[in-house]
C-alpha cells in the first residue's frame, strides 16, 4: 500500500483524498498529519521520524509489512512535519517523494539539502513550489533557493521542463481573484514565473506577495502536484519502497 502523508495547514479545505482518486491508477492511502501550526507539525514529524514506516502504517491502519511508497505533501505551516521527519537519515531513505507548497521557514536546512541532493541524483523526488511572500521570518523563496543549491552542487546538469499541466497551465476562470483580510490578488494568467530542475529536484516560483497567491498555491497548484505524484506512482516500478516486496 502506497501512503501519502499530508500536512496541510488548511486540511479541511484541501480535497486531497479526492485528488488521490482523480490522479492515481491505484490511489494511495491519504493520512492527515495532526497539527495546526508549525510547532505541532514538528512534534508529529519527530514522532514519525523514529520509524516512518511503522508510523505511516499505524495511521493508515495497515501492517508495516504492507507499506509501499511513502510521499509527504505539505502546505504552509505543514512544512514543520517534513522538516523534522527528514532529520532522520533512516526516514530520508524511506520517503520517495516530498512536495513542499509555499512553506519552509528555517535556517536549519542540512537534512532538506541531503534529500534534495539525492533527488538530483534521481533517487527520490522533491518539488518545492513557493510564492514571493516576504514574511517577518525567513521566506520560502530564500529557503527553497538554498535547498536547491544542494542539487546544483552535485554537478548534474538539469534543464528539464515540468509537465504541461504545471509549466503551461491555463486557468479555467479569468480573471480570478483570491484573498482575505491579508491581501487579494487577481489573476489573468497562471502566475508561474520560474522553474528550476536538476534530476528529480524541482523548484517552482509563483508571482505574488500576499494572501491571494498563498491561497492560489493551496487551491490551484496543489492539485497539479498530486497529479504529478500520480504520474510518478502510476508506474509501479518507479519509486523508493519502504518494503521492497510491497
Amino acid at each position: 500500500m502506497d501512503i501519502c502523508l499530508t500536512a496541510f495547514a488548511c486540511s479541511s479545505a484541501a480535497p486531497c483524498s479526492q485528488w488521490a482518486k482523480d490522479y492515481f491508477t491505484a490511489p494511495p492511502a491519504v493520512v492527515w498529519v495532526p497539527g495546526n501550526n508549525s510547532t505541532q507539525f514538528e512534534q508529529a514529524g519527530q514522532q514519525a521520524s523514529n520509524d516512518v514506516v511503522a508510523w505511516s502504517a499505524a495511521h493508515a491502519r495497515c501492517k508495516a509489512d504492507d507499506v509501499g511508497r511513502i510521499a509527504v505533501v505539505t502546505f504552509s505551516a505543514g512544512w514543520g512535519f517534513v522538516y523534522r521527519l527528514l532529520k532522520s537519515a533512516a526516514a530520508r531513505s524511506r520517503v520517495d517523494t516530498v512536495i513542499l507548497l509555499d512553506g519552509l521557514h528555517t535556517r536549519d536546512l542540512d537534512a532538506m539539502k541531503s534529500f534534495c541532493a539525492d533527488a538530483a541524483r534521481g533517487g527520490p523526488m522533491l518539488v518545492m513550489a513557493h510564492s514571493q511572500i516576504v514574511p517577518p521570518y525567513v521566506s520560502s523563496t530564500v529557503t527553497n533557493t538554498e535547498v536547491m543549491g544542494a542539487a546544483y552542487a552535485t554537478g548534474i546538469q538539469g534543464c528539464a521542463v515540468a509537465p504541461d499541466y504545471v509549466s503551461a497551465a491555463v486557468l479555467d476562470k479569468v480573471p480570478l481573484t483570491l484573498g482575505n483580510q491579508y491581501g487579494h490578488q487577481t489573476f489573468d494568467h497562471d502566475p508561474l514565473v520560474q522553474q528550476d530542475n536538476v534530476g528529480s529536484a524541482w523548484c517552482l516560483e509563483y508571482e505574488g506577495n500576499n494572501a491571494g497567491i498563498h491561497i492560489f498555491v493551496s487551491t490551484h497548484v496543489a492539485p497539479r502536484m498530486w497529479r504529478w505524484l500520480g504520474d510518478r506512482w502510476n508506474d509501479p516500478s518507479v519509486g523508493i519502497r519502504a518494503n521492497p516486496a510491497a
